[in-house]
């Protein structure tokens, strides 16, 4: 069985512990990462990707739009609220999959993860969406 990999990027350290209590019992790593350099380097490698898009917004549009350039990434997970809803577009033109808004629970940023990495596996499927908005 294949290791599911999820890459966390946020400045202080919320999604990624929740994401670890929530895979515990199952074949995934959470990985944390409080740069955009360093989830940049891990995309290559990872099946899902989370943003948090409130603690870095300029951070995250450079990282996603840095992403898109390069055509290779997994599918991006944002998590936002009504300060950075207004990003949501752009975000989702540069390759975001999903835009979560008010803060979503452990349990449904966990079932947003699982449902991106299947349907990311599904045959005929590019992986990443950048090929989507071309």
């Amino acid at each position: 069985m294949q290791t599911l990999v999820i890459i966390v990027f946020e400045k202080q350290p919320r999604w990624t512990p929740e994401l670890q209590r929530q895979f515990a019992s199952e074949a995934v790593d959470v990985v944390g990462c409080s740069t955009s350099g360093d989830f940049e380097r891990r995309c290559v490698n990872s099946s899902v990707g989370v943003v948090d898009v409130d603690a870095a917004p300029q951070d995250c549009l450079q990282l996603l739009g840095r992403l898109a350039r390069t055509g290779e990434f997994p599918p991006i997970i944002a998590i936002g609220s009504e300060q950075t809803a207004a990003l949501e577009w752009p975000l989702r033109e540069f390759g975001v999959l999903e835009f979560a808004v008010d803060r979503p629970t452990g349990d449904h940023l966990a079932r947003l993860c699982s449902r991106q990495w299947s349907n990311s596996h599904e045959p005929g499927r590019p992986r990443g969406s950048a090929s989507a908005g071309n």
